[in-house]
């Protein structure tokens, strides 16, 4: 097996571009909107980077009426969807660890490998099982009470 061809943050950036050309800011706000919060300075690498390994073409917009800034626009190559197809590949290649492995832990306790009409019933049933200990605890109290009052 062949390690992915992308790392995580340039697969979602090629991915961003899927949509069609974009202009560097608007794919840096694709991918804040992603919760993705980048310097200037290496968002500028990661688009080089990307660019260096031709999964994109930087095309620069002729200048219009007299401007001396050049707008450029980002496209995925066929290279980069070769290369996003193949990291997805690779990532979906691994099968999930037995659920007896999964380290989730919630207030609820170890129920993460269960559908969800199994963990559903389960906690309906602690919760019945507390409110129970609850109600015995009270009468408990209240019989104890009761009998040192006399």
């Amino acid at each position: 097996m062949e390690l992915a061809k992308l790392t995580a943050l340039q697969f979602v950036s090629v991915h961003l571009l899927f949509s069609g050309p974009k202009t560097p800011g608007e794919l840096r706000k694709g991918l804040r909107k992603l919760g993705v919060k980048r310097s200037l300075g290496s968002f500028s690498r990661l688009v080089r980077r990307l660019e260096w390994s031709r999964c994109l073409e930087v095309a620069y917009d002729k200048p219009e009426g007299g401007r001396r800034l050049r707008e450029c626009r980002l496209a995925v190559t066929d290279i980069g969807v070769m290369n996003w197809n193949a990291t997805r590949e690779f990532y979906a290649g691994f099968s999930r660890p037995p659920a007896k492995l999964v380290p989730v832990q919630t207030e609820e306790g170890r129920l993460a490998h269960l559908p969800a009409r199994a963990r559903k019933g389960i906690l309906k049933k602690r919760a019945m099982k507390e409110f129970r200990e609850g109600v015995e605890k009270l009468k408990r109290k209240r019989t104890g009470a009761r009998k040192r009052k006399r």
